[in-house]
């Protein structure tokens, strides 16, 4: 059954004519079983290996620490598999290995790899697949967001939402939601990139979109500490590990009022009286695993005039790296665009503008981070 569990995760069609040795351990690694064709193919007898330790047969990684990664994995129940260049009884062989979990210990397997270009062709039909599946779930993922053209319709055609994950799923998420004149906006970032970032937002956006008490939240730190509490359930063994930058915002339109509260993120407000660009204060980063620590904590409430804009934005926009210089853009030059953003009368003129400007800073260089930049003129 392991070996048949391995066959369907790996999908190869010819794994068992290509397998080079096939290894039982308990969770000590010590191996209590081995495959006759590695015994064969490497002249040792069955007892020379029943009993011995897995590194003792298998010497020489390349990466002792992605071994220790996989064990990791392991114990979380997950196979995992690599590539890596390894001795066994005295012979250097390209091998790829696949480890499995089972019920008192692990199964190794490995497929000898014949040559360098074998390994390469090997590794692009596992990107091939992988950049395949992730097109998927990013398609998937993209259900869970509200559109740009939805915030259009929120904010009354004088809101402006770029969303741009370095990879197909991001750590960077946002959402929104308007009850009664009533915005209730969120945009987070789950430290990391890629897929286990990506796992958090998916399940912090389901649970916003599943949400039937909107209306009864009165202020942003109900909202925050409601849908944290939720995901702190859902990954309370984990929960220490997970760490979170979010800003947490209610805009009510009627009164031309915000309600805000900001951890590690930039939330700015343009004062189209003095034309100012003001910071509005950040507290440090929220750690899932104390997430109670939100309720002692107290929002700013402001009020705004007709003009002004509201800038929120993951750290990924002032962190990206110019073509030209190889440097961040900087909290300074973010400012500086920002300001020159706000005075535009047309926010479609401000759209192009920031769109452009960001063009022209990135050049060729490639995207370093998810990027998330909303702005709402009152």
């Amino acid at each position: 059954m392991a070996m048949q569990k391995l066959i369907s995760e790996l999908n190869y069609k010819n794994l068992l004519e290509k397998v080079s040795f096939y290894f039982e351990t308990d969770k000590d690694l010590f191996i209590n079983y081995v495959s006759e064709k590695f015994l064969r193919d490497y002249g040792i007898h069955e007892v020379e290996a029943i009993g011995k330790n897995f590194f003792d047969i298998i010497s020489e990684f390349n990466s002792v620490n992605e071994i220790d990664q996989w064990l990791v994995e392991l114990s979380a129940g997950n196979i995992s598999s690599g590539d890596f260049k390894i001795k066994i009884c005295g012979k250097v062989n390209w091998m790829r290995f696949t480890v499995a979990p089972k019920s008192n210990g692990y199964v190794f397997v490995g497929i000898l790899i014949d040559s360098e270009k074998e390994l390469q062709e090997l590794k692009k039909e596992c990107s091939s697949e992988i950049e395949k599946d992730l097109k998927v779930a990013a398609r998937y993922y993209s259900c869970l967001l509200p559109t740009a053209e939805d915030f259009k319709k929120v904010t009354f055609g004088r809101g402006f939402l770029m969303y741009n994950p370095m990879r197909h799923i991001g750590g960077d998420w946002y959402y929104f939601r308007l009850i009664n004149r009533k915005l209730f906006l969120l945009v987070g970032d789950f430290i990391g990139h890629g897929i286990q970032a990506g796992i958090l937002s998916s399940i912090f956006l389901s649970a916003m979109n599943a949400s039937k008490r909107w209306e009864s939240f009165t202020n942003p730190i109900e909202v925050l500490s409601h849908f944290l509490r939720k995901l702190n359930l859902s990954f309370k063994k984990y929960s220490s590990e997970i760490h979170l930058s979010v800003v947490s915002a209610i805009f009510d339109y009627e009164h031309l009022q915000a309600n805000v509260i900001s951890f590690n993120l930039p939330v700015y407000r343009f004062d189209n009286q003095t034309l100012e660009l003001k910071n509005i204060n950040s507290e440090n980063e929220i750690i899932l695993a104390n997430w109670e620590t939100l309720l002692n904590k107290s929002s700013q409430v402001f009020q705004l005039h007709q003009g002004d804009w509201l800038w929120l934005f993951s750290d990924g926009a002032k962190d990206q790296f110019g073509d030209s210089n190889n440097k961040p853009l900087g909290i300074k030059r973010m400012k500086e665009i920002l300001t020159e953003a706000s005075s535009m009368e047309d926010v479609s003129f401000t759209k192009q503008f920031l769109l452009q400007k960001k063009a022209e800073w990135m050049g060729h260089s490639l995207q370093t981070d998810d990027i998330t930049l909303m702005g709402i003129k009152m």
